[in-house]
């Protein structure tokens, strides 16, 4: 399951990704598009980190967050 910022305002992506990470967790791996903005970077990485997800940005495309099993 992918979900993608683009044309979404910082505001908006806050309460609506942490909506659709809580509703959709049981579907990991995920992946979220931010695109280039790292101000969109930080408040994914925020709610990720505020559920206790791991993830990770791949080295060829840093425009993607990948939401994957926590390994603990």
């Amino acid at each position: 399951m992918t979900y993608d910022c683009h044309g979404k305002s910082h505001s908006f992506v806050k309460d609506d990704f942490e909506n659709w990470l809580l509703v959709n967790q049981s579907k990991l791996p995920l992946e979220v598009i931010t695109g280039n903005s790292e101000h969109m970077q930080r408040i994914v990485k925020g709610v990720l980190e505020f559920y206790d997800f791991d993830y990770y940005i791949p080295p060829t495309n840093n425009g993607v967050i990948k939401v994957i099993w926590n390994e603990t």
